[in-house]
């Protein structure tokens, strides 16, 4: 009879263990909090942790609770996911994975109140950035004729970012000189009703005033135009009209000549 008591009373130790680690202090295992070590693949930093998650003095790091700080960093819609770990007898472990930004978007937060600035990663998440450099942020073209609509948690992801996603980031690793130009995007349905293959996307950039592509096929789009462009250029027309990429074997080119630059010419 004891030796079924005392093994009834070890197992409910266990699963109190297990079921509380994070709140169990045990003695001589855990020191008062010395060092954050944390790390992230973007651009936040642990002055910004200190800022956002101020940790009292003194606390053990066995008081920590460990679950509640990986969901209070993944709330942040620049952190994509969040990994936190006690390393003993006093170091407190974060690793971060932040959103990439590939749009802005000027938002007005209150009626008639000033717009304010947002990012939108790869995935359509609209967030507040944090630590950019102005020239990263420089670099990324607005998002145009979205109406964003407001949840529960904040602003709603975007639709439709993936294939924007993928065309903005093939143009600006293999097509620079024409990416930095590129100064608006748009995402429109074509009246197709065949899922993705019935959506546009528009640019507005400084060379051409309007390019409208169509998934699947970035990579030939922007090959035909990076060539149009070079053509133009050759017969001296500095700005384009619009050219249209989307009608698969078809391009149609309207040329917008600047006439300044063609009478110097002559």
């Amino acid at each position: 009879m004891a030796s079924l008591l005392i093994l009834s009373v070890l197992g409910y130790g266990i699963f109190l263990f297990k079921t509380n680690r994070s709140k169990i202090n045990l003695p001589g295992s855990s020191e008062p909090l010395r060092l954050i070590h944390f790390e992230t693949d973007g651009v936040l930093n642990r002055q910004w942790f200190a800022q956002e998650f101020y940790l009292v003095k003194g606390l053990k790091l066995m008081d920590l609770d460990i679950h509640e700080i990986k969901k209070d960093l993944e709330k942040h819609g620049q952190v994509k996911e969040a990994t936190v770990t006690r390393k003993f007898p006093d170091e407190l472990h974060i690793t971060v994975r932040e959103r990439i930004p590939v749009l802005r978007a000027r938002l007005a937060t209150t009626i008639g109140g000033k717009p304010e600035e947002r990012l939108i990663s790869r995935e359509g998440v609209v967030y507040m950035g944090i630590e950019y450099s102005r020239s990263t942020l420089e670099e990324l073209p607005y998002l145009g004729g979205v109406r964003f609509s407001i949840g529960p948690d904040g602003i709603e992801p975007v639709e439709g970012l993936p294939e924007l996603a993928r065309l903005l980031t093939l143009a600006r690793t293999r097509f620079p000189a024409i990416y930095k130009g590129w100064k608006v995007v748009s995402l429109h349905d074509s009246g197709d009703a065949t899922g993705v293959e019935g959506t546009v996307i528009t640019v507005k950039s400084r060379k051409v005033k309007s390019v409208i592509f169509s998934p699947p096929d970035f990579d030939r789009q922007l090959g035909q135009l990076e060539q149009i462009i070079a053509h133009s250029k050759q017969r001296g027309i500095r700005v384009i009209k619009k050219i249209d990429l989307s009608l698969g074997d078809q391009v149609v080119v309207q040329d917008f000549p600047d006439l300044r630059h063609k009478r110097l010419r002559n």
